[in-house]
C-alpha cells in the first residue's frame, strides 16, 4: 500500500546517505515505475535526482518525464534529469510542462524549476519570457520572470522584457518579480525606483510589503558594496 511504499522510498533514500548508491538507485527506480502512489513515485524520481547514480537513473527518468501519466511526477523526473547533469534535456522538458500542463502548480513549478537549472540557450530565455509575458496564469508568469533574475542572462532582450513587465503588466505580482529579477542583473537604479513606486502605490497590501522588504535589501546590497570599494 502508498504507506509501506512511502517507508521503503525512505528506507531506499537512507541507504544512498551511507553510500549504498547502486543498490538505493536501483530501489528508487522499481518505486519511481511501479509504486502505486503518484506522491510515491514523485519523491522516488526526486530523490534519484538527489542521489547522483546516473547509470540507469537518466534514461528511466528521461522516459518518465515525457510518458509519466502523471504531470508531477512528469516535473520531479525532469528535475532529477537536471540534477544528473542533462540540463539541456530538462530544461526542454520543463518548458512543454510550464506551456502545456492542465496543472497550474506544476506549470508554475517547471517555470520556477528553469531558473534553479543553469541552463541558459536561445530556448530557454526565449520561452520564459514568453511565458513571463502571454502564460494565462499569473503564478506561472511571476515564476517566469523570477527564473529569468535567477538565471543571469543579462540580453538586451531580457532587460527590456523585465522593464516592460515591471512597468505594464497587469498582475502587481508579476510586476514585482521583474523588479526584483532587475535588481539580480544589475539594473539596480531602475529596479530601486520600480520597487519604490509598488511599495507606495500597490493596491495589495502583500505587494506592498514584499516590494518594501525587497527595496531595503537592494539598498543594502548597494551600500555594502560601496564600502567594500
Amino acid at each position: 500500500n502508498a504507506s509501506s511504499e512511502f517507508v521503503r522510498s525512505r528506507a531506499a533514500w537512507s541507504l544512498g546517505q551511507l553510500g549504498e548508491q547502486s543498490e538505493a538507485a536501483q530501489l528508487l527506480l522499481d518505486l519511481a515505475c511501479n509504486a502505486s502512489s503518484e506522491f510515491v513515485r514523485s519523491r522516488a524520481a526526486w530523490s534519484l535526482g538527489q542521489l547522483g547514480e546516473q547509470s540507469e537513473a537518466a534514461q528511466l527518468l528521461l522516459d518518465l518525464a515525457c510518458n509519466a501519466s502523471a504531470e508531477n511526477v512528469r516535473l520531479r523526473a525532469a528535475e532529477s534529469l537536471g540534477q544528473l547533469g542533462e540540463q539541456s534535456e530538462a530544461a526542454q522538458l520543463l518548458l512543454d510542462l510550464a506551456r502545456n500542463t492542465a496543472d497550474e502548480n506544476v506549470r508554475m513549478s517547471a517555470a520556477g524549476s528553469l531558473g534553479r537549472l543553469g541552463e541558459k540557450s536561445e530556448a530557454v530565455i526565449n520561452g520564459l519570457l514568453d511565458l513571463a509575458r502571454n502564460a494565462s496564469d499569473e503564478f506561472v508568469r511571476m515564476s517566469a520572470a523570477g527564473s529569468l533574475g535567477r538565471l543571469g542572462e543579462k540580453s538586451e532582450a531580457v532587460i527590456n522584457g523585465l522593464l516592460d513587465l515591471a512597468r505594464n503588466a497587469s498582475d502587481e505580482q508579476v510586476r514585482l518579480s521583474a523588479a526584483v529579477s532587475l535588481g539580480q542583473l544589475g539594473e539596480k537604479s531602475e529596479a530601486a525606483q520600480l520597487l519604490l513606486d509598488l511599495a507606495r502605490n500597490a493596491s495589495d497590501k502583500d505587494v506592498r510589503d514584499q516590494a518594501y522588504g525587497a527595496l531595503k535589501r537592494l539598498l543594502a546590497q548597494e551600500e555594502g558594496a560601496t564600502a567594500q570599494a
